[in-house]
């Protein structure tokens, strides 16, 4: 029989009676978790888990013996909502001793209960790392949602691990641990993105990629991990209307730019062919508009005669300030405005809200607006910019990569710190804005960029670098990260992709 875990808050966080002590609160950071009319059992329970490790069990024993069988349900939730908001430590023990410690390290957060097939073949997955500090070994992994402290026991087993190994060969190798101690913790490590399965074939298949294949995912590939808590939508929209208030102040922007916007609607000199034609037959969508303008000015000033651009934002705000800026803008190009149409729309479902708007477009321009911290949302937004084409329809894009960070990084010595606080992190894709890694922008790599286009369908016509280097781009950009070098400017993809007529 499997031996219960032991549990504990994290250090981080606060027991703190409120209103002489009829409530208590728990406090970590900014969240708090607030209990009216606290009975003693749970206070005895809360105060256990603060000062001590203790079972499950034992903490609904607790609560049952002293509040009663109603009480000792509502604990059982309300330790379920500790657990899932990352909260609680959990600790194997084998032989009255800690061989591992799971500390969440999201808040969003669930223990993972996995099944351990007897005969399966197991390797420390790729992504795992784990470094060793006097005698505290702590395994992490870009793609897991914990950090796990081993003993000594728990790293012999882990460095037996670099090679496949099934439950049986450890138990042979290492027999001072119990055969159900060793299969308890390689379902800890496969359970947190810790371990890699190896198939009969040799193939070795991560057990995140699984996890998405069981959502229906699986058409998808290179998938970047969703543990980080990406933010409902409606909240992000909150957090994009508050940006747009004052947007130069937040985001850096390219639009400004008269060569960036002439490179993706008029590049006659490089390639004539990918000029979008000055005709009235032509529609033109622009997902993910944003605040600013310049796009739209500079395309109907290549193209007077288009037909109509409409201009998408899921942010109220976004749209309400592009509309304000657009009446207001300093060219004299307002005669043509009747052409130009704001709407607040949902990139990830624009047929689902404009059903009319399938097969309708000629051209699909999007410029920095694919980089949600969840990257199916970003597949989804692709997807949706493949159906809403013509048959033969075009998008042409400018799309951020982690490689524009990364190469900073390492050229300039003030933002070195983006390594070594993990800010930059190149498995994910993504670039962390804060150290508690609870904000996020996925930037993708080459590879990755042009398998999620493929996945929607879409055939490549161009793929190649752009240099925001302009005086005004190159100098904006500098400014706002503080960098001295005058060599160092920002870069991104533009990428070109048609819609297959058949």
């Amino acid at each position: 029989m499997l031996s219960e875990f032991l549990l504990s808050f994290k250090k981080d966080v606060l027991l703190v009676e409120l209103k002489g002590g009829e409530q208590l609160a728990l406090i970590s950071g900014e969240r708090q978790f607030t209990f009216k009319n606290a009975q003693p059992g749970l206070k005895y329970a809360l105060e256990s888990l603060t000062k001590s490790e203790v079972t499950a069990a034992q903490l609904k024993q607790f609560v049952l013996d002293k509040d009663g069988f109603e009480a000792s349900l509502k604990f059982t939730y309300h330790l379920k909502k500790l657990v899932n908001s990352g909260w609680i430590c959990h600790f194997l023990v084998a032989d009255g001793a800690k061989i591992a410690t799971v500390i969440p390290v999201t808040p969003d957060y669930e223990f993972p209960q996995l099944k351990v097939a007897p005969d399966g073949k197991y390797i420390l997955s790729r992504f795992a790392s784990y470094q060793q500090k006097q005698r505290k070994i702590t395994l992490k992994s870009s793609y897991s949602p914990a950090e796990i402290i081993l003993d000594w026991r728990g790293g012999a087993l882990v460095s037996l691990l670099s090679i496949p190994q099934t439950i049986d060969d450890l138990s042979a190798q290492i027999p001072a641990i119990s055969q159900q101690v060793i299969e308890q913790f390689v379902s800890l490590l496969l359970g947190h993105e810790m371990l890699a399965e190896v198939q009969a074939n040799g193939e070795i298949v991560e057990t995140f990629t699984k996890n998405e294949k069981r959502k229906g995912a699986n058409d998808y590939k290179w998938l970047i991990p969703r543990y980080f808590t990406s933010k409902p939508t409606e909240e992000e929209k909150l957090s994009w209307d508050e940006i747009h208030k004052d947007y130069d102040k937040h985001i850096f922007s390219v639009t400004p730019d008269t060569n960036l916007c002439k490179a993706i609607i008029h590049p006659s000199v490089q390639a004539p062919s990918f000029d979008i034609p000055n005709s009235p037959d032509i529609q033109v969508l622009i997902p993910g508009c944003g605040s600013e303008v310049y796009i739209q000015n500079k395309l109907l000033e290549f193209c007077p005669n288009i037909q109509h651009i409409f201009c998408t934002d899921f942010s109220s705000n976004a749209i309400s300030k592009a509309q304000d800026n657009w009446h207001n803008f300093p060219e004299n190009i307002n005669l043509k405005s009747t052409k130009l149409i704001f709407e607040e729309a949902d990139s990830t479902k624009l047929t689902e809200q404009k059903p009319d708007w399938k097969n309708k477009f000629d051209y699909v321009i999007v410029v920095n607006a694919v980089v949600s911290d969840d990257d199916l949302k970003n597949r989804q937004m692709i997807k949706e910019f493949y159906q809403v084409l013509k048959p033969g329809g075009k998008i042409y894009g400018f799309f951020p990569t982690i490689y524009c960070d990364l190469e900073i990084a390492y050229l300039d010595d003030s933002k070195s710190h983006w390594l070594t606080d993990n800010i930059i992190n190149l498995t994910d894709s993504a670039n962390y804005y804060h150290k508690n890694r609870h904000t996020r922008q996925i930037l993708y790599t080459p590879l990755r960029l042009n398998r999620i286009f493929k996945e929607a369908g879409f055939q490549r016509l161009g793929f190649e670098i752009f240099f925001n280097d302009s005086d005004f781009a190159a100098n904006n950009y500098r400014e706002k990260l503080e960098i001295k070098d005058l060599d160092i400017v920002h870069w991104q993809f533009l990428v070109r992709y048609e819609k297959p007529e058949n």
